[in-house]
């Protein structure tokens, strides 16, 4: 965290990227998150833009909801200023997102900031 933390306060967007894991993010990342909290009136007076990429193996919906609903409160929160969201259902490994539309959805997304 020692090495991550300058990089998040001096960034001007984060982009966060995930499986999901039990319809929310790796614990990795929420440790990453949760550690930033002490950091909260830096953040806030630094407003930021945000992404969020995730991957599912389900192929329904309402999997992504809780997952969405952290990210929206983390963006009312801080506030990060939205840039995209990419919900990427039916993927448990790589060779399942080839040929879909979603790696063309990211690379727009990145073109777009």
């Amino acid at each position: 965290m020692q090495k991550i933390l300058p990089e998040v306060l001096s960034a001007d967007m984060l982009v966060l990227v995930t499986p999901l894991y039990y319809f929310n993010m790796t614990a990795q990342l929420k440790t990453v998150l949760d550690r930033l909290m002490p950091q909260r009136v830096a953040l806030r007076k630094h407003p930021m833009k945000s992404a969020m990429l995730v991957t599912c193996g389900s192929n329904t919906d309402w999997n992504m909801d809780a997952i969405m609903a952290h990210y929206k409160v983390l963006q009312q929160y801080l506030p990060w200023e939205d840039q995209g969201v990419i919900l990427a259902k039916n993927v448990f490994a790589r060779k399942d997102i080839e040929g879909t539309d979603y790696p063309t959805a990211a690379r727009a997304l990145g073109i777009s900031l």
